[in-house]
């Protein structure tokens, strides 16, 4: 019996530590990008193997210029053959091999911008003139730091406070490559996998190339060529992945909307934004 006062007393204690008055629950965690939000569709399919014997090319710049020691690649689904090009920008690519969707890879992403030019089937191909683009010199990448509004030729990006930015770092090993740097590609002088895709009007080259943003970043570019305010718009990516996730490798697929903005300066995305960088092209949506 003698305890009873003692429980009594802790009881009221309990009640007061439990009392809705007291808000001792932890701080919600701000919710996280999902995972699956920042999955592409995935576009790969299945293709026939075709022999590839010695690819031929002399890689130049937009302004016709050779690009010397620039890394390309003969590189499809199963096999990947390196070459350097020569102070010329001349390049002979012994393959010699089966190859599932070869592709003519040109560009990595830090002198000039990535592409893939899916090859004919024929054993030996001489690609001729190759255009590529050279980027925007290295000291002009600028940070691309969750958070920030960050803008590098006419191309903006804006990134949400708690996005992830996945850079590939296997390529980029340079924390100085880490930055955006982006170019808006003449039409008159871009690649033929550019002239060759899906009637696009306005292109840029961007790098670091495959960088992620989860959840996507915000994308807006100048609008140059004056469309009207409210101009609905297709963004849309090249594919140089082998993994499709978001464009079919050598191809294109448009991954976001975007509208001109109401005072005619910005093409500015809507929904999901962007998801992946690398070279992208805009057009009016039909």
């Amino acid at each position: 019996m003698r305890c009873l006062p003692m429980l009594a007393a802790l009881g009221a204690l309990l009640a007061v530590g439990c009392s809705s008055d007291a808000d001792d629950s932890p701080t919600p965690s701000p919710p996280q990008p999902s995972s699956e939000a920042c999955s592409g569709p995935g576009y790969a399919e299945e293709h026939d193997e075709q022999r590839v014997d010695v690819v031929r090319a002399t890689l130049v710049d937009q302004d016709g210029e050779p690009l010397a020691d620039e890394l390309v690649q003969v590189c499809g689904l199963n096999v990947c053959v390196n070459d350097i090009t020569d102070p010329d920008g001349d390049v002979s690519v012994q393959v010699m091999a089966d190859i599932l969707l070869p592709a003519f890879k040109f560009g990595e992403g830090r002198v000039s911008a990535r592409f893939a030019w899916i090859l004919p089937n024929e054993g030996d191909v001489d690609l001729g003139v190759v255009r590529s683009v050279r980027l925007p010199p290295l000291e002009d990448a600028v940070p691309l730091t969750p958070g920030s509004r960050v803008r590098s030729g006419g191309l903006t990006l804006e990134l949400a406070a708690d996005a992830t930015v996945k850079i590939d770092k296997l390529t980029f090993r340079d924390p100085a490559e880490h930055g955006l740097r982006a170019v808006r590609v003449p039409l008159e002088s871009a690649p033929a996998v550019v002239r060759e895709g899906p009637e696009l009007e306005i292109v840029f080259a961007a790098t670091p190339v495959e960088t992620r943003f989860c959840p996507p970043a915000a994308l807006s570019i100048d609008n140059h060529l004056g469309w009207p305010a409210g101009t609905d718009v297709e963004v849309w990516l090249h594919g140089v992945d082998i993994a499709e996730e978001w464009a079919p490798y050598g191809g294109w697929a448009q991954v976001s909307a975007a509208r001109v903005s109401d005072d005619g300066e910005r093409i500015e995305t809507t929904e999901p934004g962007l998801p992946v960088l690398g070279v992208l092209g805009f057009r009016r949506a039909p």
